[in-house]
């Protein structure tokens, strides 16, 4: 989806090892009367190199094409790491070779191999021997054409590491310097319009893998296929994307539907359209849907969570095989607001717990299926459903659907549910606290044994009227 508004985006610069300067820019406008010439149109430079020193030469070297080596205090190349140990990398620094002030952060990333050795290993920067401050939080800022102090990284291996940590190996380290503008040069009005310039955009499927990688937020700038097969947003990685207009797509190499799994923190923001075979969380891990964002899936689910997934403002289509949202073993699913439509002729359902939390404040729900309801609590011997707002629209299929096996808790403090007829078990599991029931809700039934919501489901402190229409409203009292 292209945003016919879109606004400029300046590229943000990564700089590995191997790149030692990218270049980006800004403008400046200038402007004058009819009645006399134009001023000269002339764009700002950013400009960002890392560098490094060169003990031998004793001197500051470009660091294209180098690798810098951890060494000991008696200068030993070939390390192994053990626990507390601690090594340094070469001093480096950080040039501006362009004409606007800029902002750095420094950054590892590249890592393959056995990532679980990081989790025991904190690196740390120091600036002119200035105290460590953990690397994920250093920056900087540079004038134009200014450089840096030196800088020192070091790895400090746990003290406390475990055996679960030997005979492991990390390849393809690099340091990533990311550069945008600084809030230095002027315009007509301040030194501000450039104070929320974020570090990185993408608009290919490298740029965007490396800045998921690197854990930085990150703004579309042009559609992205991701044609390689399923996609991993990998445990510890916290990722943070801007549709930015734009759509994101993964396939594998035949075109058909990937899969986006979510293993670590992803947050998905911004217009734009995100179109997989389906969105896997696992647990331990965060997938945050924002407003303006749309998921679509035309296989198995839309979302299958076994993590935390908070839906705010976000739209999913779903015309799978499956259930559009699903919440299964210990996940925790919030909708605080939402737009979610099933279309399928199998036996599917809106959204389906099968254990976990689901939390519903707000949105719209509807199931257009031949099959299947827009709700339903199935296979649950445990686990519990919170709907407090939001419309709930059984278009086709089965009934509206609330089933209750085991200990699992049902509870209705609101909403509209809409629906030609309902379905529930009669158990104490099931409290309805205030609510909208339409369409002959007078009738819920068990095939063998019919009754009416107030029969069963409402509480003293709450009363249920039956309306001309054959509707029920709930209220508190």
């Amino acid at each position: 989806m292209k945003n016919t508004k879109r606004a400029l985006l300046l590229s943000a610069l990564a700089i590995v090892m191997s790149i030692a300067m990218l270049i980006g820019s800004t403008f400046a406008w200038f402007t004058d009367s009819a009645s006399t010439a134009v001023n000269t149109i002339q764009s700002g430079t950013l400009k960002v190199a890392l560098e490094m020193f060169d003990v031998e030469q004793n001197k500051w070297v470009d660091a294209e094409g180098k690798s810098l080596e951890w060494v000991t205090e008696d200068d030993v190349t070939n390390v192994l790491w053990e626990p507390n140990c601690t090594y340094e990398l070469p001093l480096i620094r950080v040039r501006n070779n362009g004409n606007l002030a800029l902002k750095y952060e420094i950054s590892v990333i590249g890592v393959t191999g056995d990532s679980k050795l990081l989790e025991v290993i904190d690196f740390t920067a120091s600036i002119d021997g200035a105290p460590e401050v953990p690397l994920s939080t250093f920056a900087g800022h540079l004038d134009a054409f200014d450089e840096s102090s030196e800088i020192l990284i070091k790895g400090h291996m746990d003290k406390n590491a475990g055996n679960d940590y030997q005979d492991k190996e990390i390849e393809n380290i690099a340091i990533s310097v990311l550069a945008t503008q600084y809030t230095y040069e002027s315009d007509s009005n301040d030194n501000q319009y450039d104070k929320d310039a974020t570090y990185l955009s993408a608009g290919t499927v490298d740029e965007l893998k490396t800045a998921i990688e690197m854990g930085k937020p990150v703004t579309l700038t042009d559609d992205i296929t991701m044609d390689a097969g399923n996609f991993t947003v990998a445990a510890g990685t916290e990722a943070v994307i801007n549709l930015g207009g734009n759509d994101l797509t993964l396939t594998n190499a035949d075109t058909t539907a990937a899969f986006l799994k979510v293993e670590g923190d992803l947050t998905i923001t911004g217009e734009g359209n995100v179109a997989a075979r389906q969105i896997n969380t696992y647990e331990g891990s965060k997938l945050t849907l924002g407003e303006g964002v749309e998921i679509s899936t035309s296989n198995s689910f839309a979302i299958n969570n076994s993590g935390t997934t908070i839906i705010d403002g976000a739209t999913i289509n779903h015309t799978g095989t499956n259930h559009a949202i699903q919440n299964q073993g210990n996940g925790t699913l919030i909708i605080n607001d939402a737009t979610v439509t099933s279309t399928s002729t199998s036996n599917i359902n809106t959204i389906n717990s099968q254990g976990g939390t689901v939390i519903i404040n707000g949105g719209t729900f509807v199931h257009e299926g031949s099959m299947g309801s827009v709700i339903k609590w199935l296979y649950s011997n445990e686990g519990e459903i919170i709907i407090n707002g939001g419309t709930f629209i059984q278009k086709g299929g089965d009934s509206l659907a609330f089933i209750d096996y085991g200990d699992a808790k049902l509870t209705i403090n609101g909403g509209t549910f809409d629906s030609a007829s309902y379905f529930a078990q009669p158990a104490q599991n099931i409290v309805i606290n205030a609510g909208e029931f339409k369409n002959n809700a007078v009738v819920v039934f068990n095939p063998f044994m019919p009754w009416t919501i107030a029969d069963k489901y409402i509480p003293a402190t709450s009363t249920a009227t039956t309306n001309a229409d054959g509707s029920i409203t709930v209220t508190v009292n």
